[in-house]
């Protein structure tokens, strides 16, 4: 891996309160993360109300910017004052090649005639925001792109990291409320090989449970109380108001949930009163076209 350097982008488009801004991301470099820079005296995270990465036209990763800020101290960083940082690279890894399993790998394409062609991310504004194109700039943390891999052929755009946005409603406090469709619709899609992480922010009340089945076999069950240690004795920072199940809790970046050639996958959550669950799924999957 060569070097990293960081560089600014072009100027953002459509900037402007109630309008959706645009960045266009060169090509042609790995990109191991972005950096959104605000005015912190005028706007704050609230003002960006959801940010959408495309990678070839295809969402990629979806959150809000409070979300990406949370999933950001889950993950050791410290909180945003005035930069929003959108890793590409895997945090707090105990190996360099661990951590850059997931950088973005643009303008070389594999045997297939498939790599990433563009790259940009769209950045919903609050209507009523305080805001101007000179307000927010973004830069990028990259490095030489991989042109083969160990093998000599051609590398592609590498393995992606995709994080899904969803949300479930919950009707009532449920010692077993079940999620059978998060992961199950579109099964052995290229986009849900594996497993990183999920995240569950309800917006009321507690998650005190949560267990994984997987094919009928349960391989997660943790108290919220029992998670937060296990995690906090690792490389992760609990958050509050959020339940999290990291696979990569002590710094080992090989430990996924593996999906592919599965039945059927399922979590049930003992919840605490009735709430709208926000589900953040961070998937290992390959570009698609």
């Amino acid at each position: 891996m060569s070097t990293k350097v960081t560089v600014r982008q072009p100027n953002i488009e459509s900037v402007a309160a109630g309008s959706t801004a645009t960045i266009k991301l060169q090509i042609g470099r790995m990109i191991h993360a972005a950096y959104l820079s605000y005015n912190d005296t005028d706007q704050d995270l609230s003002d960006f109300t959801e940010i959408r990465v495309f990678l070839n036209g295809q969402v990629i990763q979806r959150f809000t910017a409070t979300e990406r800020d949370q999933l950001n101290q889950f993950y050791g960083m410290d909180a945003a004052a005035g930069v929003l940082v959108i890793p590409f690279d895997r945090t707090g890894l105990l190996t360099k090649a661990g951590s850059e399993t997931t950088a973005i790998n643009t303008g070389v394409v594999d045997k297939n005639g498939i790599g990433v062609k563009s790259f940009f991310m769209e950045v919903d504004v609050l209507a009523g925001a305080t805001i101007s194109a000179a307000d927010i700039r973004v830069h990028t943390k990259e490095s030489d792109a991989i042109k083969v891999d160990t093998a000599g052929n051609p590398y592609g755009a590498g393995i992606i990291p995709f994080i899904l946005r969803e949300q479930r409603s919950v009707a009532g406090a449920d010692s077993d409320f079940q999620i059978s469709d998060l992961v199950n619709a579109g099964v052995n899609a290229p986009s849900k090989i594996a497993l990183s992480a999920v995240h569950f922010k309800p917006s009321a009340g507690t998650i005190r449970n949560l267990r994984v089945d997987r094919n009928t076999y349960k391989i997660f069950d943790r108290t919220d109380g029992l998670n937060r240690v296990i995690q906090n004795a690792g490389v992760r920072k609990p958050q509050s108001g959020l339940f999290s199940i990291d696979t990569t809790e002590n710094g080992h970046g090989g430990e996924l949930i593996q999906l592919h050639g599965m039945t059927d996958y399922r979590y049930a959550l003992d919840v605490s009163s009735a709430a709208t669950l926000t589900v953040l799924s961070e998937y290992f999957g390959a570009l698609q076209g």
